[in-house]
């Protein structure tokens, strides 16, 4: 027990009092969110212009890239012009593309907890538009941070102002 493993023995005394609840899988139709949906949460997005302008960057990224949350935090956190255009060159990715997509090396994103083992994301894609919002994010010199469930922005540490300054708390 010390060391959280479980014999055999005692998965089986679970399992004799415990029951075993089946359900049928839902289809991928089933787990779609519809439009509408999207449209109804990305117009519940509140806060104060800058704060609600800071919540649908990330809301965007989430849902036009498939990025989990604490990459796209990461991502808004760590976003470089400059990798963008690399990435464009290392994956030889055409004009037309770049035009419309933005593609960007998820590999030059730090993220806390991220294993080697574990699902990775390699590369994030999203509208190009997305690009513009990710940079004026850049120029407040702001983080977003996420702790037990609750969104917040906070003032940059490069930028000389302590990790506690937030300026918005969900």
């Amino acid at each position: 027990m010390k060391t959280g493993r479980k014999r055999a023995s005692e998965i089986e005394d679970y399992r004799a009092v415990i029951p075993t609840i089946r359900s049928n899988a839902k289809s991928e139709t089933e787990k779609a969110i519809s439009v509408n949906e999207i449209i109804r949460a990305y117009r519940a997005i509140q806060g104060e212009a800058e704060n609600k302008r800071i919540r649908q960057t990330l809301f965007k990224l989430l849902v036009f890239s498939g990025l989990r949350i604490k990459e796209a935090i990461a991502l808004m956190n760590q976003f470089n012009v400059e990798t963008l255009e690399q990435t464009y060159k290392a994956f030889n990715i055409p004009d037309e593309i770049r035009e419309k997509l933005a593609v960007y090396d998820m590999e030059t994103v730090k993220i806390s907890g991220r294993k080697e083992t574990t699902k990775r994301t390699y590369v994030a894609i999203f509208p190009k538009e997305i690009v513009s919002d990710l940079i004026w994010f850049k120029s407040l010199g702001r983080d977003v941070t996420r702790r037990l469930g609750t969104l917040n922005v906070c003032s940059n540490q490069k930028a000389g102002l302590s990790q506690n300054s937030c300026g918005l708390s969900t």
